[in-house]
């Protein structure tokens, strides 16, 4: 995914150069889902881990600091 495809910028240009392959209701529904439960576990604490994962279209990888 190109970081211009995480705007609204999908929805008007249709140059998959410019903003990825992914089609941009696929992108939107996924990145809401993320925020969503990114906010219940570390900003409401409903929740002790957030529950992402991948789908048919989408791969999520969980970030691990070297520490």
């Amino acid at each position: 995914m190109k970081h211009m495809g995480f705007s609204d910028l999908k929805h008007a240009v249709n140059v998959k150069m410019l903003v990825g392959k992914l089609d941009a209701d696929v992108m939107h529904e996924s990145v809401c889902k993320c925020h969503l439960e990114l906010f219940d576990t570390y900003i409401k604490k409903t929740k002790e881990k957030p529950l992402i994962e991948d789908g048919e279209l989408v791969r999520v990888k969980e970030y691990s600091p070297d520490m």
